[in-house]
């Protein structure tokens, strides 16, 4: 587990500085407006990724070490198509999708859908050297062609990043189908493969399309509030934010992967607490890193038009810093095949979210937007959090970090 930790974080720390680097030159390039072009953009087809992964995802990341490999990809491949081309149509005959954005977020929808799967299928495999290199070549390619785009151009527009963005993910996905190797697994019918998709995918997505929505239903009223301007502000805030999450994601990739091959319960629990310390630890570590940074030097990197991003990264601390025990939970659940759990939490805080947005942001703007947000991650994550409580019989000061922890976790390391 040491090898995989250290590489999947120093995986997420390259990432996380080349999808900020994405958000820099695109905000530099294409302004507030461009930004928030760009986050709805992402958003439809993450909404779309999302269905599409009831039949991938994290449950090929659960099945595949049980089941055959082809029968797999096959129902997966089939299913992503199929969701991919009825989701876009609906959503741009409902106005979801903005004119002439249509066929991009279908074909981004396949790439991204596709991609999404065959990670999976290797983090199954606990492949994670090429997990690691394909993720950071997703941005990476992306970052490489946008820049030396609007390098040439003279005009910027938003078909700039759409062009990348084709390149950024199907350079990967075609690396990820050659990293792929085949491996034996019990034999079982297409009907029993489909079955386990729809129990285990189900139940996952559906707490990740919820979690979505927790995290960017806002971004719907923003732009139909306050415009596309203050949602290009907004969007590049949570973006600035989400590099904080490196740490606890990092540690969930791997406990995901853990959790799904580990037998051992007691030995579980004590790796999810001890993992919850850490990205505690690790996350209040960073957060205070973003919250000293002057709005000025945010300013800098952005543009002047990006005014207010420090009063952003202050607001948005207390959700962060929950989300930093809800990854490490979820990841454990998930793993050990209780989709439903992860699933009720994040329905939990769509419950939350939703009243929040309409009543917060007409009043307070994109800081009412944060706090709805903000109280959406303290009702999933303690939902979680006493479940977890109840099933190890642990209290709330056991998953406090102390120094002793720090030998644990060495040991941890060093041990798998």
């Amino acid at each position: 587990m040491g090898i995989r930790f250290i590489g999947t974080l120093a995986n997420r720390l390259i990432t996380a500085l080349l999808n900020f680097l994405i958000v820099v030159i695109t905000a530099r390039y294409l302004g507030t407006a461009g930004r928030g072009e760009i986050s709805l953009i992402i958003l439809s087809i993450s909404m779309i990724q999302m269905i599409s992964g009831v039949m991938g995802g994290g449950a090929i990341v659960y099945l595949a070490p049980r089941y055959p490999q082809f029968k797999i990809m096959m129902i997966s491949i089939g299913w992503t198509m199929l969701i991919c081309i009825a989701c876009s149509t609906i959503m741009n005959l409902f106005g979801l999708i903005k004119p002439g954005f249509g066929f991009p977020i279908l074909i981004l929808s396949l790439l991204v859908s596709f991609f999404a799967n065959m990670q999976s299928l290797l983090l199954a495999r606990q492949n994670f050297s090429a997990f690691n290199l394909t993720s950071v070549l997703q941005p990476l390619t992306l970052l490489v062609v946008f820049y030396f785009s609007v390098k040439r151009d003279s005009i910027h527009t938003i078909d700039d990043f759409i062009d990348a963005a084709y390149i950024g993910y199907a350079l990967p996905l075609g690396l990820t189908l050659f990293l792929l190797n085949p491996a034996p697994a019990a034999e079982a019918t297409w009907k029993e493969v489909a079955k386990k998709f729809i129990h285990h995918g189900g139940w996952s997505q559906l707490a990740n399309l919820a979690q979505l929505l927790n995290y960017r239903f806002s971004y719907y009223l923003i732009e139909k509030m306050q415009g596309v301007t203050s949602l290009g502000i907004f969007s590049t805030g949570i973006s600035v934010s989400e590099s904080v999450w490196v740490f606890s994601k990092s540690l969930s990739t791997v406990k995901y992967a853990n959790s799904a091959n580990e037998k051992d319960r007691d030995k579980l629990h004590q790796q999810a607490i001890l993992l919850i310390k850490f990205s505690i630890t690790g996350t209040l570590f960073l957060l205070c890193i973003l919250c000293f940074i002057p709005d000025t030097l945010y300013m800098e990197l952005f543009s002047k038009s990006f005014k207010g991003i420090q009063h952003l990264m202050i607001h948005l601390s207390p959700g962060i810093f929950m989300l930093s025990i809800y990854t490490i939970l979820a990841a454990y659940f998930s793993g050990t095949g209780r989709h439903h759990l992860s699933s009720k939490a994040s329905m939990i805080g769509l419950v939350v979210t939703i009243p929040a947005c309409f009543f917060l942001i007409p009043v307070f703007g994109i800081t009412g937007a944060v706090w709805a947000g903000n109280l959406s991650h303290l009702a999933n994550g303690s939902f979680l959090l006493v479940h977890f409580m109840r099933e190890t019989k642990k209290s709330l000061s056991s998953m406090l970090p102390h120094k002793k922890d720090l030998a644990k976790f060495k040991e941890l390391m060093q041990g798998n």
